[in-house]
């Protein structure tokens, strides 16, 4: 095979995942509190019957490139009975940052729904109105994309404690710890 047909062929094969991940991810084009901004969604939503102490895990995002992957594994390893959902809003990353965002999301094992502001909006309170609209669940986690979460039992964990403790919220804090996993 020449360089040139082997070019080719990794071209189609460019072509082709590519609309894979168009049949897989659904895109519609919205403008709300005056922000414009595209809304996709990967995986299937979560069934009405499923709803009941639904979690929604809200990301906000810029350009974590460094920080996607792990992101990703925290939330691909949590193993609950509550059924979970994925809230992303990315406050109009680079192109490249954003195109793996879409490849990660689409991964994912959870319903997943990401908002892409079209301008940044910096600090700027609407983008977390907006994102509100599209929180469905009963419970909401925050995740950072610079944090990760390494235990599989988490939000299983944090919403047992909610419910035993008639408590509207629950924190968690994060601790930095060494190789040998002692407290630093």
């Amino acid at each position: 095979m020449t360089i040139w047909q082997e070019k080719n062929r990794r071209i189609k094969i460019a072509n082709f995942l590519g609309k894979l991940l168009d049949i897989l991810m659904k895109r519609y084009e919205r403008k709300s509190f005056g922000i414009d901004y595209s809304l996709y969604t990967f995986q299937e939503r979560v069934g009405d019957d499923l709803r009941r102490n639904l979690i929604t895990v809200w990301t906000p995002s810029f350009n974590n490139t460094d920080t996607l992957d792990t992101y990703f594994a925290g939330i691909n390893i949590q193993e609950t009975k509550y059924p979970v959902e994925v809230l992303i809003i990315d406050d109009a990353s680079n192109v490249a940052y954003f195109e793996q965002l879409k490849k990660s999301a689409a991964k994912c094992r959870f319903h997943v729904k990401l908002l892409r502001l079209h301008q940044n909006h910096h600090k700027k309170s609407e983008k977390h109105l907006l994102a509100s609209q599209y929180v469905d669940g009963d419970y909401v986690a925050f995740c950072d994309p610079s944090d990760f979460w390494t235990c599989p039992l988490k939000l299983e964990l944090q919403l047992d404690h909610i419910g035993k403790s008639a408590s509207s919220w629950s924190v968690t804090k994060a601790e930095q710890c060494n190789l040998s996993n002692k407290q630093k």
